[in-house]
């Protein structure tokens, strides 16, 4: 269900975007997210991009992936709206057809660079206005009718349905019903698409697709292609923590405290907004929950980061206004019909916020701001001048010069609520800009004390700093925000880079720093004292974050890093290779002035580790290497959907310099000829050609194409999309093998429960009939477990299908030998000498490599299965062998030295925390049990390890389906089981991830 809250309550939510320019202008870091409301889409003709308009901006989407390619303002002129846009017949331009002119921009596609281009006289005697889609269809939500919408394809073969329903958040007279989405193709209708609050849609040219709200569905099968990217609605709310210059929003059901790398999430379910309690660390936080139709303000204090009191409100078609600066009231507007047929009503009650009694109700009110005197409020009544009335007398004024500010939605109060700010439109300049007269008034004594032209339809984000010496004012105008000298007038910084109007700005107490958050969705911090923006701050969901730079540096969560990737003209690259130039934790925390300064060293070694792991150095990122490249050829005639499970990828690969080594082919991030890819290292070719046939995995398919020349250095991957849909869908296979080791021929290193793990895992997939069509499953426990029986397991697993999934376990001891290499304990292993007996980790990870499932899995419960760094690492002799029970507990430890960490500031660790493992490795998602210099544990609180206790844990009582779906995902597992260990062993011990695959998930209960 989609835009209720941005279509009932006025506030929504457009495209987040961060489009910051590399140095060199080719390569662009984009994170897109959020929902994009639109005035005007369109296809181009070769169905590769759609466009958006708003206002004056123009968003363009990539069709396979729905990533953003990029933003663009065609004109500064908000006389020059859009109604209608189409692209040139090659889909290299899009041409904006403007409203109320014969006049035409053209855009380039690839640069976003619009021109214009003059059209003859507009006739205004024979203009008419038609309503829009969007519009006309909110209105009949409004009305109560129940006759649903139809809309007919170009081609008349296809209907789009918008069935009426009622509301599904409760019969309202304001809003009684919604829409629901259906796809009509000859006879047959699609499954029900969304639930949505308003029509807006954009058929292809040849009627093959309609772009949805946000989703590109194939007409024909009522399928949805892509999505665009988004995250859940975080609000808009902003502030500095007081006293401080660290910045705090509202986020994704939290308000979140951003002193980065020591962020802190206040939980709050449901949160939309919150507004500060001048001059106090508290705020009030506003919430929404659907199903028991009802809104509560909490009272939180940020100094102690929790709730303190909660308040409670019925009516969802509301929302809190105001906080008076004393914290003893909000003001709430309620927005009712008495019947579907009545018109709209407005009253705004002012309560008290200790008892949430109503103290007072305006009715015909849309506004009430509260001011530094408890008995006056400034209203808004519908049909007049805002006023300054007297709570005790009732008596009612004008300020001087106020009957000339009649921009009512532009009122607005300081945050120490002693002055006002209201707008008078006055006509336009030469360039066809509206212009607005500002006034600013002292409440108390009512006396104009600034006034200024600006540019701007809308005139928003008033504030004044704390010392009274800066005013902010935000327009539409290049959506710039303006910062004066509020004693002499004189404009300080014009700060440019939003894509939307900022409608809240806030100063630091020291007023040197500036949040402002604005439509698009960022909230941006601005240094002051030099007049620039320093960096921004996007949610992506309840744990996960980004923070970019203007120069496009940023540090993201793991889970932010599906919303990130790069663009160069209309080529969209994943986060990979550029994220190791771009990706910059150490530069984050000094450019943001993050209070822990001191982690900038330690963070600058991570990310040099980083490099050095990879084969990389800064000065190569700068460009200053030689790269090989890689091109799919047939790339543009690729479709974005097909009903063939194969496809033909003819490739080119070309050096200049040096001979080619290997080229790999992945398809969802798995290389399809295992993870040395295909040597072309006998050939001796510096060019080289060839047509490969691919076979397709079920759903989305991300290829991706790349070769390394002699000298190891890899081409950026050419990319393609394909999503293959069969005639007949069918479930998944999986194979499982466990391996389980207790009993060992040197019978002192014996465990109690690594073979019942083994047997536990085996039998609680004994009946997943509905999760996969077969279980093809082998234990192997104790004696079974040698270093010949994997290839057993390496010769069954050749026979897999690519949509199979496949699963390896093992439970037994973990060795170090004394060169730090990784063993896994066989039944016959020698203790005293691992590498002859004993199960080499590569080997291990090897038995999926190159196989044809792409869905692979390991898991190992074992001390030392996380990854290591030889060079951080020694090991220690001690005096006796290491302690490997302490009570009920057993450690799966048997080596007789130690561990020691000797890197400087730990930068191994740091690099596993800060940093996506980037290496090019089988495709294999690899879950560790403990950490490289940790144990594992088992003991019989669990009667099993504790890791694979957490697992059947996990999935029997479905404590792992964290989102409450009741189905488990992979990543849900591997959350959950982090999580769940460090609690039940007090931190010993820590799961970690040797690998991991970002871009795909599946369902594994």
């Amino acid at each position: 269900m989609r835009n209720y809250f941005h279509f009932l309550l006025l506030m929504y939510s457009m495209l987040l975007s961060i489009n910051a320019k590399s140095q060199d202008e080719e390569v662009n870091v984009v994170i897109a997210t959020g929902i994009n409301l639109s005035q005007a889409q369109a296809f181009s003709p070769d169905n590769k991009i759609v466009a958006q308009a708003l206002y004056n901006t123009i968003t363009f989407w990539d069709v396979k992936t729905g990533r953003m390619l990029r933003k663009a303002n065609y004109t500064n002129g908000l006389t020059q709206v859009t109604d209608t846009i189409w692209f040139s017949e090659d889909s290299k331009k899009l041409i904006v057809g403007l409203a109320v002119s014969n006049d035409v921009f053209e855009m380039d596609c690839a640069t976003g660079k619009s021109t214009l281009v003059k059209g003859p006289p507009f006739d205004y005697s024979t203009y008419k206005y038609i309503q829009p889609i969007r519009t006309s269809s909110s209105l009949h939500l409004y009305s109560g009718s129940k006759e649903n919408l139809k809309f007919p394809s170009p081609d008349g073969k296809s209907e789009l349905i918008y069935k009426v329903i009622k509301n599904p958040l409760g019969n309202s007279n304001v809003m009684p019903n919604a829409f629901e989405i259906y796809v009509k193709s000859g006879n047959k209708m699609s499954d029900p698409l969304d639930t949505v609050y308003y029509a807006m849609f954009s058929f292809s040219n040849d009627s093959r697709y309609v772009f949805l709200e946000e989703d590109i569905v194939d007409l024909e099968s009522g399928r949805i292609v892509s999505s665009l990217v988004k995250v859940p609605y975080s609000g808009k709310s902003i502030m500095f923590l007081p006293g401080t210059k660290t910045p705090v929003t509202s986020g994704v059901n939290n308000i979140r405290i951003w002193d980065f790398p020591d962020m802190v999430d206040i939980p709050i379910e449901g949160m939309v907004n919150f507004m500060p309690i001048h001059n106090s660390s508290l705020v009030v936080a506003e919430t929404f929950d659907i199903e028991k139709e009802e809104r509560t303000f909490f009272i939180v204090d940020l100094t102690k980061k929790k709730r303190v009191s909660k308040r409670v409100r019925t009516n969802l078609t509301g929302y809190l206004y105001d906080v008076s600066p004393d914290g003893k009231r909000y003001s709430f507007i309620e927005i009712n019909k008495a019947s579907v047929d009545a018109p709209v009503t407005y009253q705004l009650s002012i309560c008290d916020i200790d008892n949430n009694k109503v103290d007072r109700v305006i009715k015909n009110t849309t506004k009430v701001l509260f001011t530094a005197d408890p008995n006056i409020v400034i209203i808004d009544s519908i049909g007049s001048y805002n006023r300054k009335l007297n709570l005790t007398t009732g008596e009612t004024k004008l300020f001087p010069d106020m009957e000339n500010a009649i921009g009512s939605a532009a009122y607005q109060v300081s945050d120490n609520h002693k002055y006002l700010m209201g707008t008078n439109g006055i006509g336009q300049d030469e360039e066809g800009n509206y212009l607005n007269d500002v006034y600013i008034w002292n409440i108390e004594t009512e006396e104009v004390v600034f006034k200024t032209t600006i540019p701007g339809i809308n005139i928003s984000g008033f504030n004044l700093s704390k010392d009274e010496q800066y005013v902010v004012l935000s327009t539409s105008h290049k959506f710039d925000i303006l910062v004066y000298n509020f004693k002499t007038g004189e404009k300080v910084h014009t700060l440019s880079a939003h894509n939307a109007i900022v409608d809240i700005n806030r100063f630091s107490d020291d007023g040197t720093r500036l949040i402002s958050s604005a439509l698009d969705g960022t909230r941006r911090i601005w240094n002051l004292e030099k007049g620039h923006e320093m960096v921004s701050l996007i949610n992506t969901g309840p744990k996960d974050f980004a923070i970019v730079t203007p120069n496009q540096y940023y540090y993201a969560t793991k889970g932010a890093k599906k919303m990130i990737h790069f663009v160069k003209g209309l080529q969209i690259y994943p986060f990979g290779q550029f994220d190791l130039k771009y990706n910059r934790p150490d530069i984050i925390i000094k450019d943001m002035e993050a209070s822990n300064q001191g982690l900038v060293k330690p963070f600058y070694y991570a990310y040099q580790k980083r490099l050095k792991r990879l084969g990389f150095t800064e000065e190569m990122l700068d460009g200053s290497f030689h790269m090989p490249s890689a091109e799919i050829v047939n790339k543009e005639s690729i479709p974005v959907t097909t009903k063939t499970g194969t496809i033909k990828l003819n490739i080119a690969a070309n050096d200049e310099q040096f001979n080619l080594d290997r080229l790999i082919v992945r398809v969802n991030e798995v290389p399809i000829h295992g993870k040395d890819g295909v040597s072309l290292r006998n050939k001796k070719l510096s060019k080289y050609n060839n047509e490969l046939d691919i076979v397709l995995s079920e759903g989305k398919n991300v290829i991706e194409v790349s070769v390394l020349n002699e000298k190891g250095v890899e081409s950026i991957p050419s990319n393609a999309v394909i999503d293959y849909e069969p005639e007949q869908s069918t479930k998944p296979n999986l194979y499982l093998y466990t391996l389980g080791v207790s009993e060992y021929e040197q019978a002192d290193f014996n465990l109690n429960y690594a073979a019942k793990d083994a047997s536990d895992i085996q039998q609680l997939y004994s009946s997943t009939k509905d999760v996969f069509n077969q279980v093809i499953s082998k234990k192997m426990t104790n004696e079974g477990v040698t270093l010949e029986s994997l290839q057993a397991i390496k010769d069954e697993l050749m026979n897999t299908n690519v949509d199979d999934v496949v699963c390896l376990f093992f439970a037994g001891h973990g060795i170090l030998d004394v060169e730090l290499n990784y063993f896994l304990a066989s039944h016959d292993i020698d203790f005293k000498d691992p590498g002859t007996r004993g199960i080499p980790y590569e080997a291990f990870e090897d038995i999926l490599d190159d196989i044809p499932a792409r869905k692979k899995l390991i898991m190992i419960d074992a001390c030392h299965s996380g990854e290591i760094d030889k060079e951080e690492v020694a090991l220690i002799e001690s005096e006796g062998q290491n302690q490997t029970e302490e009570g009920d507990v057993t450690f799966r430890a048997v080596t007789s030295t130690t561990l020691q960490q000797v890197g400087l500031s730990n930068s191994f660790e740091l690099m596993k925390e800060l940093f996506n493992d980037v290496r090019k490795s089988s495709g294999t998602v690899i879950i560790s049990s403990a950490g490289g210099m940790e144990y594992a544990m088992e003991g019989g609180d669990w009667n099993n390890g504790v890791f694979t206790y957490s697992f059947l844990n996990g999935i029997q009582n479905m404590k792992a389906d964290l989102d409450q779906d009741g189905v488990i995902m992979l990543s849900e597992m591997n959350n959950y089981i982090r999580d769940e260990v460090f609690r039940l062993t007090n931190g010993k011990q820590q799961p970690t991830n040797r690998a991991e695959v970002l871009d795909q998930d599946w369902r594994i209960w």
